[in-house]
């Protein structure tokens, strides 16, 4: 089943990411737990398989970085990258949500 992302601009962009299998649920902890131990550094969520953007999204980077927390959108013509920062910490806490 896909990955659908949306950006909803109510109060200023939010991704919203409507995920429709317990199998991709599993996936989506995998990467907040790798990210979280240092196995990886970088995620980009376009990578996944079988992954829908609704526009205007064109990407969704995962980092993980022991500076504050930060997610930033940067614009590309209509299209939108948001750029997501936590700590190790916060994807741990990510992941068992």
């Amino acid at each position: 089943m896909p990955l659908k992302l949306l950006v909803s601009s109510s109060s200023g962009p939010a991704i919203h990411i409507d995920v429709q299998s317990l199998a991709r649920l599993n996936e989506l902890e995998t990467i907040m737990r790798s990210l979280a131990t240092g196995r990886s550094q970088r995620v980009l969520l376009s990578e996944l398989a079988d992954t829908r953007w609704v526009p205007p999204p064109r990407e969704v980077v995962l980092t993980s970085a022991e500076a504050t927390p930060d997610t930033r959108f940067e614009e590309h013509g209509e299209q939108l990258i948001c750029k997501w920062t936590d700590s190790t910490e916060g994807r741990l806490e990510s992941a068992d949500c």
